[in-house]
């Protein structure tokens, strides 16, 4: 959690960065622990956050979500959006460029040469939007991972004709 998220303290965060093969096993691992519960209609009771748990289920992220995440990220693209002129915006944002830090606090590039490219009142709802959906879609992988293995282990089930209907609701496969 970054920046002052004032509900969601208490979550568990996934690692943005964790894409390698034996840091994805974790992400299989939470996959089967879901998929076993299923199974056994069993509690799994993990605190995480809004962002996480809509992409387990397939639901459409929004703006909102993020605020939980990371209350700084809103504000201060609302701040950038609201920003009155190129002046008032130069004097507040003259040493950023196309670059955005994850929950986990690396540093990316929002485009290829990001790091480069500086943000501009005149360029600054192009990166608006990007920032946003590249902090949306932060965890994506690992959620697709998790999601990935647990339905593997629920078609093995004989509650898998309900699993199936259920997971074709909220997220087409």
């Amino acid at each position: 959690m970054r920046d002052k998220a004032a509900r969601g303290k208490d979550n568990f965060a996934l690692n943005p960065v964790a894409v390698n093969s034996q840091e994805l096993n974790h992400y299989h691992f939470l996959g089967v622990l879901m998929g076993v519960c299923i199974r056994t209609n069993a509690n799994l009771n993990i605190n995480l956050p809004t962002l996480v748990w809509k992409q387990l289920v397939g639901q459409r992220l929004n703006f909102d979500d993020i605020g939980e995440f990371d209350a700084g990220i809103p504000a201060r693209l609302g701040r950038m959006l609201a920003s009155g002129g190129p002046e008032d915006f130069e004097a507040t944002f003259s040493d950023m460029f196309f670059t955005t830090a994850l929950s986990d606090g690396t540093v990316v590039e929002l485009e290829a040469d990001g790091a480069k490219k500086p943000l501009t009142f005149e360029n600054r709802s192009e990166y608006a939007r990007k920032a946003l959906y590249r902090r949306l879609k932060e965890c994506e992988q690992q959620c697709d991972d998790a999601v990935d293995c647990a339905l593997g282990i629920c078609w093995l089930s004989p509650l898998a004709d309900g699993v199936r209907r259920r997971v074709r609701r909220l997220r087409p496969l």
